[in-house]
């Protein structure tokens, strides 16, 4: 029987024969095939929703068993409001958490409202999730008291999950922004703080009372195209600043 790929002689990389070029050629078209794949599975799976999912995934795998997760969800107070893309309630504190599926590198200070992502296909400024989670300490905090729950821990925390490679971090070295790979020892020193909600449940159930539904997270085509909108909306306001200048000054002759 014919093998296409016959290993027991090295000699048709050679390409001497017709079954030589058989082999090389079939070589060739499987390994494209396989490359093609991969690289379809790992472009889809670099989308928002599926960074969240991975990290979710980590939440109820390292956190607590007595721990309450959601995903995607949005907490307001009177004015004030957060979107979320992984909250965790146990008895160390609640965490805010935000997952970003993109991002090669990350530029920032904990304290500014944005930092700026960068990737292969662009930068893009983003709203700062730590800083957006400190803005809603008090007000969840005057919630909980509403329901006589006090001294519960609130956090922020932000997971760089790209799957393209290890993220490069600049946002002030704060222990707050990690990557997925940092998440396991971010739960390990997480788990033997202290405690400061007795009964995660109770928590749990007051801030249900103030979650409102948000949108789903954009997928890779989604982000692609609004990227690219962006860039042709600001080539065109750039080509639109010289024709504006150069009317000003007709009017001033």
């Amino acid at each position: 029987m014919f093998l296409i790929f016959n290993f027991s002689n090295l000699q048709w990389w050679k390409l001497n024969t017709r079954e030589d070029w058989v082999q090389f050629l079939a070589m060739s078209i499987t390994s494209a095939v396989v490359l093609f794949i991969y690289y379809r599975i790992t472009v889809h799976s670099r989308s928002e929703a599926s960074a969240v999912d991975r990290v979710n995934r980590r939440f109820k795998r390292w956190a607590e068993k007595d721990s309450h997760y959601y995903k995607n969800v949005g907490l307001r107070v009177g004015d004030a409001d957060i979107v979320v893309d992984n909250l965790l309630v146990d008895k160390h504190g609640i965490l805010l958490g935000h997952t970003f599926g993109r991002g090669l590198e990350a530029y920032g200070d904990p304290d500014e409202p944005f930092w700026r992502i960068k990737d292969a296909e662009g930068s893009e400024l983003v709203p700062n999730p730590l800083y957006e989670a400190e803005q809603m300490v008090h007000p969840i905090q005057r919630a909980l008291a509403a329901k006589e729950i006090y001294g519960a821990n609130i956090d922020g925390l932000a997971v760089f999950a790209d799957n393209f490679a290890e993220p490069k971090l600049f946002v002030g070295g704060t222990p707050k922004a990690i990557t997925l790979a940092m998440l396991k020892k971010f739960f390990d020193h997480r788990n033997s703080t202290k405690v400061t909600i007795r009964d995660p449940a109770k928590v749990a159930a007051a801030l249900e009372t103030l979650f409102f539904e948000v949108p789903p997270k954009e997928n890779h085509s989604q982000r692609k195209a609004r990227l690219k909108a962006e860039k042709r909306e600001k080539k065109a306001q750039a080509k639109a600043q010289p024709k504006e200048k150069n009317k000003k000054k007709a009017k001033k002759k």
